[in-house]
């Protein structure tokens, strides 16, 4: 018999069990949930803000926050040198093509 089908025979003849509540949840097989997320407003913000400047900054390193531009240069060493450290920052640093 497997381990799971007996925690849950035996949870239900001593519901109370303590070790055989934790047993019972250990074994049990997962349970997958999905949860609709409203997303990153920031994320939509900054993609908002490429396709309407696209063509204008195409070829260029730009830096994004919030939909807003912060920086922009000819390479990312540039466009960091102008904006330092974005690590944990929201800042978006990417090439327009």
């Amino acid at each position: 018999m497997e381990r799971a089908k007996i925690a849950t025979e035996g949870l239900e003849h001593y519901p109370d069990h303590a070790e055989l509540q934790k047993y019972a949840y250990i074994l049990a097989p997962p349970k997958v949930r999905v949860v609709k997320a409203g997303g990153h407003p920031e994320v939509r913000a900054n993609r908002e803000w490429i396709e309407q400047n696209q063509a204008e900054y195409r070829g260029h390193w730009v830096a994004i926050k919030n939909g807003e531009l912060l920086a922009t240069g000819k390479s990312h060493d540039e466009v960091i040198d102008l904006v330092g450290i974005i690590k944990n920052t929201g800042i978006l640093v990417t090439p327009i093509y």
